[in-house]
Order: C-alpha cells, then sequence, then structure tokens
C-alpha cells in the first residue's frame, strides 16, 4: 500500500454508552490498518436538528479511548441541556474557535465578545456600509481630531462664544432650544458626527419645510465652529453641503393697515409707542429695536443709526424717521437710555393685546385683537417701496437684499396707500 492509500475499513466494532442527563450516546472501537500499520480508532456518531427541519448528522473520530469518553461526555450534556449549535461543531470549527480566541487575547476580548460587538456594528451601520469601511471613515476623521468632546459641550462652547460674539439673548435663546434639543438626542463624540446622523435627527423633528431649513443652517454653524477648532474633520462640512435642503414656500408678508396701525399707536401701552413706531415706520427688526439707544438718534433726529452684529463686525446702516413717526416719538426722546426696557417680545405683545381688548370690550367692539408675527416690518418694507418706488432704496434702509424686497414686498400697496401710512400722526391728546 502506497502512503497516500486509504485506511482499510474495519471489519469488526464494539461499543461503549456515555449517559450524561436523558442523552446517552455511543462510542464504537475497532481498528484501522494505514500503511501496513493498526490503529485503535474510537468513533462517536449524534444527530442534531437542522434549522431547517430534520436532522444532521455529525461524526467524530478520537485515537485515544479517555479522551473520546471525555468529549462524549461534555457533549451529551450539552445535548441534555439544549446547546445544540455547541454540540453539533465539528472539528475544523472548533479549530477555528481556538484559532479567534488566540487572536482576540492581545484585545482582552472573548470570541463571545467579539461577535456581540460585530452584531452591533452591523445593526447600526446603514445599508450598504460594511464594517471595515466605517472603521477606516472613523480613523480617518480622528486622524486630523486635534481633542475628543462631546456634542454637548461643543453646544456650550459655541454658543458662549456667540455670547462673548454680541449676539442678542433672543437669539441666544433660539440657539439653547435648537442645539440643546440636538445635544440631548444625539450623544456622542463630536469627531464621529456623520451628515447621515444630522439627517436622522431632522427626520425625527417632524417639522415643516422652512423649519427644517433653519435647523440645518444653525446645524451647519455648530459644525463649522467645530471643524474650525479641530473636533471634527473637515470631511463633515463637504457632507453638510450635500444634506438636500427642502423647499420651502416663502411666508405669506402680513401688514397692518393704517387703521388697524392707529389702532396699535393709540391703544398701547405708553412704553411700547416707541417699539411700534420705530418697527412699523422705520422697519427696523425687533432685536434691533431692543438694542437700540435714544443716543442713537441724529442731531437733526431725521435718522436713527442701527447696528447690526454679523459675526464679530457690526454693521450700520441709518434709517430715516418720517415727520410722523418723529411726531409719536417726540415726547419719549432722551439724551440716552435703551428705546425699549425689555428684549422679550412675549411680553411686548401680551401688553399690547391685553391694553387693546380691553379698549375694544369698553368700545362695544366684539372682535378680538389678533397680534400678527413680523407685520410691523413687513408693514414699512411693503408701504415704504410703495411710496419711492426705489427697491435699493428700501433693501438699504431695512438691512435686506434687493431680492428680499422684491419678493416680499413689490406691488404689494399702492402709492396712495403708503402716502396713507406713513402720514398717521397723533391725534392731540392722544400722546402724553
Amino acid at each position: 500500500m502506497t502512503a497516500n492509500a486509504e485506511p482499510s475499513k474495519p471489519k469488526s466494532r464494539e461499543s461503549f454508552t456515555v449517559k450524561a442527563g436523558s442523552i446517552e450516546l455511543s462510542v464504537y472501537s475497532y481498528s484501522r490498518t494505514v500503511n501496513g500499520a493498526r490503529y485503535p480508532t474510537f468513533e462517536l456518531v449524534y444527530y442534531v436538528p437542522k434549522d431547517e427541519g430534520g436532522r444532521k448528522r455529525v461524526r467524530r473520530l478520537f485515537s485515544d479511548e479517555k479522551k473520546a469518553r471525555r468529549e462524549a461526555q461534555g457533549i451529551a450534556a450539552k445535548l441534555s441541556r439544549g446547546e445544540v449549535a455547541a454540540a453539533s461543531a465539528t472539528g475544523d470549527e472548533i479549530a477555528a474557535y481556538g484559532v479567534s480566541a488566540g487572536q482576540l487575547r492581545p484585545f482582552g476580548k472573548s470570541v463571545s465578545l467579539a461577535i456581540e460587538e460585530y452584531l452591533e456594528v452591523l445593526r447600526l451601520l446603514p445599508a450598504g456600509v460594511t464594517a471595515k469601511e466605517a472603521v477606516v471613515d472613523f480613523a480617518k476623521r480622528r486622524a486630523s481630531v486635534r481633542s475628543e468632546i462631546s456634542i454637548a459641550a461643543l453646544v456650550e462652547e459655541y454658543i458662549e462664544a456667540k455670547r462673548k460674539a454680541g449676539l442678542s439673548d433672543r437669539h441666544l435663546k433660539d440657539l439653547h432650544f435648537r442645539l440643546g434639543r440636538f445635544a440631548k438626542q444625539v450623544q456622542m463624540p463630536v469627531s464621529g458626527l456623520t451628515a447621515p446622523t444630522i439627517e436622522k435627527f431632522l427626520d425625527g423633528l417632524g417639522v415643516s419645510n422652512r423649519s427644517r431649513i433653519n435647523e440645518i443652517i444653525t446645524l451647519a454653524s455648530l459644525c463649522r465652529h467645530a471643524v474650525k477648532l479641530r473636533y471634527a474633520n473637515s470631511d463633515l462640512l463637504n457632507e453638510l453641503a450635500a444634506i438636500q435642503r427642502p423647499k420651502a414656500e416663502p411666508p405669506p408678508t402680513l401688514t397692518w393697515q393704517p387703521n388697524e396701525f392707529r389702532e396699535l399707536l393709540e391703544s398701547a401701552p405708553v412704553e411700547f409707542v416707541p417699539f411700534l413706531v420705530f418697527g412699523g415706520l422705520c422697519g427696523m427688526r425687533t432685536s434691533e429695536i431692543t438694542r437700540s439707544d435714544w443716543s442713537q438718534l441724529t442731531a437733526d433726529r431725521k435718522f436713527i443709526a442701527v447696528i447690526t452684529r454679523k459675526g464679530r463686525t457690526p454693521a450700520r446702516r441709518l434709517v430715516p424717521i418720517c415727520p410722523a413717526a418723529l411726531e409719536w416719538i417726540t415726547p419719549y426722546i432722551k439724551e440716552s437710555g435703551p428705546i425699549c426696557h425689555t428684549d422679550r417680545e412675549d411680553k411686548i405683545v401680551s401688553s399690547i393685546s391685553t391694553r387693546i381688548n380691553a379698549d375694544r370690550a369698553r368700545n362695544g367692539v366684539k372682535a378680538r385683537f389678533q397680534w400678527r408675527n413680523n407685520a410691523l416690518r413687513h408693514s414699512y418694507g411693503t408701504f415704504r417701496v410703495a411710496l419711492t418706488g426705489d427697491i435699493s432704496r428700501t433693501s438699504l434702509e431695512m438691512g435686506n437684499s434687493p431680492r428680499m424686497v422684491t419678493q416680499h414686498y413689490l406691488q404689494l400697496a399702492t402709492k396712495e396707500q403708503a402716502e396713507g401710512f406713513f402720514a398717521i400722526a397723533p391725534r392731540t391728546g392722544v400722546v402724553a
């Protein structure tokens, strides 16, 4: 017989049984001849259930009786406990398990823990992305990161930077709301932040297209801050740029008609009359009014210098004060001091609405007054461009782009209506 000859089949064989619990297994012993030499052989045969139904035959060979008995005892015990997978492992599978255990030992990981972590990774990965691709991408991001920081810590640092840059309390409050919600829902290191993670957060908000756009703008600013300070890889900005922004129809341009604006001026609490005048007859933003001081009026009182901070650079523009506006504010003008004593728009609106509704009730008017958001500034833009016919001039006075003026205010009122609006002057005895 050559060296590669198959071993001869046994002519006779004996057996002994091994039992554990309710499971009893048989081990057959016989001799085999290989290349003229006889070798003792112990054969263990048993059956385990298949996942797809039926049974699977498992055959194990041993050259040592003690080892055969020990293995048979262990397998019988596993089968009695219902550990079918472990009992049905082949010799090659057991050898592979040993190799894997040895490879994981330097990392302090067991085979079971490694499998558990790998399965968790697979569950977290987007469809079509392999674990290796995710790790390579993560390693690339980490390589350019100066230090690790959580999203919550980044948000806190970012808002503090904006506060030092002079942003209004109203703007800071909005950042606290939007970014605080983001930090609460996305708890992870900044270095691991990706566009898909941000998109998943946005999808969970269930907000309108306009609100989604605002959220994207705010988060993009936060991410730019993170990249600038090397808390995140610059690739994050490229990913953000690729996020699809939904189309949002511009909100309706709500205005106050001349008779409505007169009611506002005559019924509002006196401390908020300048607020209404600078908003409706000068087109200033609420945040600009609440930050302005009487000292910003020019010497001839024909203009007010409005200072708007954009980043660290203050932008300055002169807003005209029409004769009617000057008549309304003259009783309140001081050398210096805030034009409005609160930056709480909700408090201003509530006070004005309460006073107007009280006046209506006394006069027998059943219709309730309803505040219109941004209608003061919208009224100015609508009537100012109708009065002057000059888009560039109106955009300069309002601190807007010509495109915004064209889109929101052009051809919504006649010149005659505009003349009536800017001629609303106080009646005798109305202003103290």
